[in-house]
């Protein structure tokens, strides 16, 4: 049987996080301890730039998503206190059905293991929408495509909360790619930030 375009694409996709998996895999071996930190640091530079992205109006309270890093994903610990520094209420995600909740971490434990073995925020914690989403990748490109894991949940959740709401990459630049493969249903990001810097597309 041919295949057809959509899973030709889809093939590409498997093939390309294998490849970036282990790169990233590779770069958070070499880079250990301080050198790393460093790293996840330098992303906090960018908390201001975040803030400004939401398009609030001073006095009002941005309400920014992280999430909780699994295996060598990108730390985003600092840029989060960097961002409550500057009065920034955070969320983090848990899966509901086929799309993404968003919940405080006032709960009691304030995280639980959920889906995919993924830590979450208890569900008993408040419920609240983000003005702004910072997304866990496998890949991402110069034109605002990102590779996930391959769940679709962060994409269903960008669609029903509509094109209102930034979605910035938090990445390494070893998961850069020239051009990534594209099917109907991914949602672009709006930017990406590397411990290299911040780009916006």
């Amino acid at each position: 049987m041919t295949a057809t375009p959509d899973a030709d694409i889809a093939l590409q996709k498997q093939a390309l996080r294998s490849a970036l998996r282990q790169a990233r895999s590779a770069h958070v071996r070499q880079h250990r301890g301080e050198a790393l930190q460093r790293e996840h640091e330098a992303l906090a530079r960018h908390a201001p730039e975040l803030l400004a992205l939401t398009g609030l109006a001073a006095g009002q309270t941005p309400v920014i998503a992280s999430f909780k890093a699994k295996g060598s994903e990108i730390d985003p610990t600092a840029l989060e206190q960097a961002l409550r520094q500057l009065g920034a209420r955070l969320v983090w995600p848990g899966v509901e059905g086929e799309g993404l909740q968003f919940r405080t971490d006032e709960g009691s434990p304030p995280f639980v293991t959920g889906a995919h073995d993924l830590l979450e925020p208890n569900p008993l914690a408040s419920q609240c929408e983000p003005d702004l989403i910072l997304l866990p990748l496998v890949g991402f490109d110069g034109q605002g495509h990102r590779l996930g894991q391959g769940g679709g949940y962060y994409d269903r959740t960008l669609h029903r909360l509509g094109p209102g709401i930034a979605a910035i990459g938090l990445a390494y630049e070893c998961q850069r790619c020239p051009q990534l493969p594209v099917q109907a249903h991914d949602v672009a990001m709006q930017g990406v930030i590397t411990p290299a810097g911040m780009q916006v597309f």
